[in-house]
């Protein structure tokens, strides 16, 4: 029997995780990615990871959250690997990867939002 390498969940087609951040706080977002990829509700379901940045400096936000998240020890495999997508407006970036098990990929995207 062949699973589909991607299954659309009638109920909820993503689980969106919201958080608020000041500056990297490594241990909270760690927490955070790990709550949102192993809580998810089916197999192959995109999960959202929104950061809410209230920070003088949002491109060195940025640049901090991509670092933290390549280094970051995920549970599941790397499929493909942390890669930034284009920006649609200065106060939002957004970069996507997709994790893998079982045979079933899990599609992850990262956005920041700028609130200040």
């Amino acid at each position: 029997h062949h699973h589909p390498k991607h299954s659309f969940p009638t109920r909820r087609s993503s689980d969106l995780e919201g958080m608020k951040l000041n500056s990297i706080n490594a241990d909270y977002i760690d927490r955070h990615i790990n709550k949102s990829i192993t809580n998810y509700n089916a197999l192959g379901t995109a999960t959202f990871i929104v950061a809410y940045v209230n920070s003088a400096n949002f491109e060195a936000f940025w640049e901090r959250y991509s670092e933290h998240i390549l280094h970051y020890d995920f549970p599941l495999q790397i499929k493909e690997n942390f890669s930034p997508l284009v920006h649609p407006n200065a106060a939002t970036r957004m970069a996507s990867m997709i994790l893998t098990r079982d045979g079933f990929d899990f599609p992850v995207y990262f956005i920041a939002l700028k609130i200040s």
